[in-house]
C-alpha cells in the first residue's frame, strides 16, 4: 500500500526498512516522536496518537479493522456461537496487545482485557489465559493460519463479530509534513482508482479473510468507540466499507 502512494503521489520519496524486535506500539509512538529510526509506521489511531502525530486520513484497510472476529479455543466454540448480545458476549475475556488502543476501546464496552506481547498472545490463548483473541476482519485468517502451528487448539469463530470504528493510518513524524501530505495524496489517488480495495482482495496477508469470510452469514454485535477523534469519524464516512 505505502509503494502504490508513493508511486502515485508524483514524488521521489525511497522506503528504507528499519529491523528491529518488534517494538510494542507505544514505544514506536516515542520513535515517531524522535524521528529517530523510524520516521512513519502503520497502526491503529486514537486522539492521543492523532494530537502528538501527523496521520495520513486515509485508513489503508477501508475500515474492516473495526470488525473484530475471534480466535478461540475449539472448546468453547460452542458457547460462542451461542452469543446473541453484548452482554452475551462480555462472559468472555479478551487478549490485547500492549499499548493497542483497542484495549481502551474493549473496555468502555464492559470487557475484560489482558495484554501481552503481539507474538505471544496466541500461545496465552491457547494457555487458557483468556477466552477470545479479537483480531480484524482483514487480518484474522491470515494469522491463524501461522499462528495455528504454535497454538494448534486455536479456531476461528465464523458466526459472531464484535464491531466499533477504528481505523488504520499510516502515521508519520510530526517533523515530516511534507512526507505526510506526499502519502495522503498517494493514497486518495489509490482509493479513487479503485487500487487499494484490489490489493486488500489480492495481497497474501489479506486475500483470505475477503475470500473466505461471508460476512452475510456473520452475526454482529455492535459496540461503540465513544473516544475516535471527530476527524476520523468523517474520514470512516468517505472511505469506510461499513460505516
Amino acid at each position: 500500500m505505502l509503494r502504490l502512494a508513493i508511486r502515485l503521489s508524483g514524488r521521489d520519496i525511497t522506503i528504507t526498512p528499519v529491523c528491529m524486535d518488534y517494538p510494542t506500539e507505544e514505544r514506536r509512538v516515542s520513535m515517531l516522536l524522535a524521528n529517530d529510526p523510524i520516521n512513519t509506521v502503520h497502526f491503529g489511531t486514537s486522539q492521543d496518537r492523532e494530537d502528538k502525530l501527523l496521520p495520513a486520513y486515509v485508513p489503508i484497510y477501508l475500515g474492516t479493522t473495526g470488525l473484530r472476529l475471534f480466535m478461540v479455543l475449539n472448546e468453547n466454540l460452542p458457547a460462542l456461537e451461542s452469543v446473541r448480545s453484548m452482554d452475551d458476549l462480555r462472559k468472555f475475556s479478551m487478549g490485547q496487545g500492549l499499548g493497542w488502543p483497542d484495549t481502551k476501546i474493549l473496555i468502555e464496552n464492559g470487557f475484560s482485557v489482558s495484554d501481552g506481547r503481539y507474538n505471544t498472545l496466541h500461545k496465552m490463548l491457547d494457555a487458557k489465559r483468556f477466552d477470545l483473541y479479537p483480531r480484524a476482519f482483514w487480518q484474522i485468517l491470515g494469522e491463524w493460519r501461522w499462528m495455528k502451528e504454535q497454538a494448534p487448539n486455536i479456531k476461528v469463530s465464523p458466526e459472531i463479530g464484535l464491531y466499533y470504528s477504528q481505523p488504520i493510518y499510516f502515521f508519520f513524524a510530526p517533523g515530516e509534513p511534507e512526507l505526510r501530505d506526499a502519502i495522503q495524496t498517494g493514497l486518495e489517488r489509490v482509493y479513487s482508482n479503485g487500487l487499494m480495495f484490489e490489493l486488500l482482495k489480492n495481497h497474501p496477508e489479506t486475500a483470505p479473510s475477503f475470500h473466505l469470510i461471508d460476512l452475510r452469514k456473520l452475526r454482529v454485535i455492535l459496540g461503540t468507540n465513544k473516544n475516535l477523534p471527530e476527524k476520523s469519524k468523517e474520514v470512516l464516512k468517505t472511505y469506510g466499507l461499513f460505516d
